[in-house]
């Protein structure tokens, strides 16, 4: 009868300890890592071999890696749409991952000519470099003074990193097949890239100033 009651106590013991709940963000959503989110994790995890491979002149490995990495950007909002499984780490870590990744690639691309001798241009990347941070600080500022957490990325947004993984696809391409007129393509693309990256920039802006003036009506 001991044994039984202490066995009795000890299920019941183990039972209370497989129902805790699950850890929790401080914005109440659950944290765990999902397929989706493992894909994001590789897209970072691929950006240091992505640059040692440029560095040292070795073109093709670089290009199959980033064509892996934009790969992965593609398939986990596809699954996390299809099979459900949206979680907060997942949208934090996407546009951090594609940031980390782009912004790495862009800089060696631009400043580094003895690594890579067709360019992508500095004005180019210094503009997204740019964006980039005026919409961290943004965002930022409003999660933090105006506890704002509904924040998602735009359409514009999207097509602007878009542009910017093929904008490097090409430079890659460029410099594994010299061609005169794929170049020139290629150079009427970085204007493309350039405008999608102002103009989801000003659109950022003008979302981020409507949400402070909403919060500024409610104040009142």
């Amino acid at each position: 009868m001991e044994q039984r009651g202490y066995t009795t106590k000890e299920n019941s013991s183990q039972e209370k300890h497989d129902k805790r709940p699950p850890y929790y963000s401080s914005w109440g959503k659950e944290i765990k890592i999902t397929i989706p989110t493992t894909l994001t994790l590789v897209r970072m995890a691929l950006t240091p071999f992505i640059s040692i491979s440029i560095f040292y002149h070795h073109t093709i490995i670089a290009f199959i890696l980033f064509c892996i990495a934009a790969l992965t950007d593609s398939l986990d909002g596809l699954i996390a749409r299809l099979f459900r499984q949206e979680t907060l780490l997942g949208k934090l870590l996407d546009p951090i991952a594609d940031k980390i990744l782009l912004n790495t690639v862009n800089i060696i691309l631009s400043f580094g000519i003895s690594f890579s001798p067709i360019t992508i241009p500095g004005w180019l990347t210094l503009v997204i470099i740019s964006r980039d941070l005026l919409i961290i600080a943004s965002v930022s500022l409003i999660v933090i003074v105006a506890n704002y957490k509904d924040i998602y990325p735009s359409w514009s947004g999207k097509l602007s990193t878009v542009c910017q993984f093929l904008s490097i696809i090409g430079v890659l391409l460029s410099n594994l097949y010299d061609n005169s007129f794929f170049c020139l393509v290629l150079q009427l693309f970085f204007y493309i890239t350039l405008f999608f990256t102002v103009f989801s920039g000003i659109l950022y802006l003008f979302q981020i100033a409507k949400i402070f003036s909403n919060v500024d009506k409610k104040s009142e």
